[in-house]
């Protein structure tokens, strides 16, 4: 069923426009400021003490909802609780884009066409999709929009005349310590669809590198993997080879659960 619900959410994504209404966070915000004005003390405001205080009633009723919906109509209310916030906590409009250019031989879109390094690119593709799905993986609807989450909460907290600014240390601590897992998951297949040797042994002198340095990462795998030996290339270029190591792994997820099913 968690299969389903990340196929079924890439193929919607092909008319992202549809929904982009639909997926405005801001309430989660919203929510944030709410929680931070009834404690204005010095204490809290900008501590461990006080993002919990933001997090904890989201994380509580996400759970709760979570669990309920999948004890109803032998699960099928739940799945659709899932695919629904995957589909609102994913941003995959740039593997749309990464697949028109490659499969259907359409020119680049124009964000598409923007020069930048490949470690930001694979870290935007990493947050905007690939973390996505590894949280959704383990944990469900409740991973998907927790790690969302952190991410809003994070662009937010970066203006200085935000209320959540005091937190942005502790919220770019946090997004980092989330990443670790997905970025060298994500590297590894830029591995398995490029040049494997030298991507590889990047891969494995990075691997046990601080959350921290998880753009750096992704940055060597990429252009190792892609023979790009200047720091700067079309980000169609890492898109495209994020996506096929998204695939790699989708199939790898495939094949596990068929095998799980049948004898």
């Amino acid at each position: 069923m968690t299969l389903a619900s990340i196929v079924l959410c890439l193929i919607l994504e092909r008319w992202q426009m549809l929904w982009h209404t639909a997926k405005d966070r801001q309430w989660l915000v919203q929510y944030a400021r709410v929680i931070q004005r009834h404690f204005k003390t010095a204490a809290i405001i900008g501590s461990w003490p006080g993002l919990v205080m933001i997090a904890l009633p989201l994380m509580i009723v996400v759970a709760l909802v979570q669990y309920t919906c999948n004890h109803v109509f032998y699960g099928v209310i739940g799945w659709i609780v899932n695919t629904v916030v995957l589909l609102y906590c994913i941003d995959a409009h740039r593997v749309h884009d990464a697949i028109n250019r490659h499969w259907l031989k359409q020119a680049p879109a124009d964000n598409m066409k923007v020069i930048t390094t490949a470690g930001v690119s694979l870290t935007q593709f990493n947050r905007e999709v690939f973390a996505v799905i590894f949280w959704f993986c383990i944990f469900g609807a409740f991973g998907a929009l927790i790690y969302r989450a952190v991410t809003v909460w994070r662009d937010e907290a970066i203006t200085s005349t935000s209320d959540l600014n005091g937190y942005f240390p502790l919220l770019t601590r946090i997004l980092d310590v989330l990443d670790w897992i997905p970025a060298r998951i994500l590297a590894l297949g830029l591995a398995l669809m490029g040049d494997f040797t030298p991507t590889f042994h990047a891969w494995r002198q990075h691997f046990f590198a601080m959350p921290a340095a998880n753009e750096t990462l992704l940055d060597d795998c990429g252009k190792v993997a892609l023979h790009k030996s200047a720091d700067t290339a079309e980000e169609c270029e890492w898109q495209e080879i994020a996506l096929r190591s998204l695939l790699t792994w989708l199939v790898l997820f495939a094949l596990v659960t068929l095998t799980a099913l049948v004898p």
